[in-house]
């Protein structure tokens, strides 16, 4: 996980959410493979901070869609092991 990432959980647990917000607001620009988990998180503040619940559905909506999307890949490519990845080297 990217410590932004992290940093912004922390901030979260701690219930300092505008500023969990400003931590996330760079990851959430970006196609990170975390991406899910950023929107996620950032739904969590949205629902927790603003009481935004359209803004929460909507935001982790998405999220759900793409941890989906992920789990189909891996389960279609399978899981990327090191030894998949030592005997893929030929």
């Amino acid at each position: 996980l990217d410590w932004q990432f992290l940093f912004a959980k922390v901030l979260f647990d701690l219930k300092d959410y505008s500023r969990a917000e400003e931590a996330l607001a760079p990851l959430l620009s970006n196609e990170s493979p975390q991406r899910a988990n950023v929107l996620l998180l950032s739904a969590l503040c949205e629902r927790d901070a603003n009481e935004n619940l359209p803004r929460f559905c909507s935001l982790a909506e998405e999220a759900l869609c793409l941890g989906q999307s992920a789990a189909v890949e891996r389960r279609a490519f399978g899981p990327k092991t090191r030894e998949h990845q030592f005997f893929s080297r030929g």
